[in-house]
């Protein structure tokens, strides 16, 4: 099964404001998806639809190689999500949430100690979620999506109004479930820094399309990657830079040259140095995925 999720030419209005405008989404199996957008792009909306909780008017959604439309009850068995805010029973412990949802879902009843230890949350089982953080509040939430042990797991802004601590935390989470538990997490975040250490795709959207699909390597490591260089000597660098075939640019006070791999940028400070050259900086300018994405949305 190449694809998790397949959805082609998927479109869908509120009245006579369309919100998602025949869009083509890939998520790849055994992938963490990260889905990115502004507020109002269409992002929940996707979301929904694929969870079946909305109906589009046109385009096809298939889900580990099912279709939505003749297979959902299949489907959706084995799909576990986490939609906006945590909504928990305050007043009943860790335990006694995830017995009602288990019950919903028809899990086995060991799978609540399992799961409990594999969000990190044992030790506080017995007591009241009223009285936990919202990092353990979201954990408890994702816990509850993995009763049925779902092959998919969708998390939307599961990072929303946590600490820098929480979000580290759940940032492992996430990998553990997909390395060493095979889960193909769709995840839905805002924070941008984040997705760029978690997934392994992206896919934009904005006003209703979908204006990149890639992966994450592609978009933050391309294949041409500048090289500022601070030398000791502007102009002699920029010569022996176009000896050796390349094509320098002067910016500022150093000197800008794409190359194709670190192994290459490491070459090129040999060739200067072994011309006398004093080299006191070579900084790959890596792009990151917030001004990618800045970029994206603007143009």
């Amino acid at each position: 099964m190449k694809n998790m999720i397949q959805i082609d030419n998927l479109c869908f209005s509120f009245g006579k404001t369309q919100v998602l405008n025949h869009i083509d989404l890939n998520v790849p199996s055994n992938s963490i998806y990260g889905f990115l957008g502004p507020n109002g792009a269409g992002k929940s909306t996707t979301i929904r639809c694929i969870l079946n909780l909305l109906r589009p008017e046109k385009g096809t959604i298939s889900i580990m190689g099912k279709s939505l439309d003749k297979d959902r009850n299949q489907i959706l068995q084995n799909i576990g999500a986490t939609i906006e805010y945590p909504s928990l029973y305050g007043h009943l412990n860790a335990i006694d949430n995830l017995e009602i949802t288990r019950k919903l879902v028809g899990a086995p009843a060991s799978r609540i100690p399992f799961v409990l230890t594999l969000v990190g949350l044992k030790q506080d089982a017995h007591r009241k979620t009223k009285t936990y953080s919202m990092g353990m509040k979201q954990r408890l939430t994702i816990a509850m999506a993995l009763l049925n042990d779902p092959e998919l797991l969708i998390l939307d802004e599961p990072m929303n109004g946590l600490d820098p601590s929480g979000i580290n935390e759940m940032r492992r989470l996430i990998h553990n479930l997909h390395e060493a538990h095979g889960k193909t997490i769709f995840l839905s975040s805002h924070i941008l820094s984040e997705i760029e250490k978690t997934a392994t795709h992206i896919g934009v959207i904005n006003k209703g399309k979908i204006i990149k699909e890639t992966t994450i390597d592609n978009i933050i490591a391309p294949k041409n990657i500048p090289l500022s260089i601070v030398s000791d000597n502007n102009q002699s660098c920029f010569d022996l830079l176009m000896k050796l075939g390349k094509i320098p640019h002067r910016v500022n006070d150093h000197i800008e040259v794409d190359i194709e791999s670190h192994k290459e940028a490491a070459s090129i400070n040999a060739h200067l140095v072994n011309n006398k050259l004093n080299i006191f900086e070579l900084t790959p300018l890596k792009e990151n995925l917030e001004n990618i994405y800045l970029d994206l949305i603007e143009k």
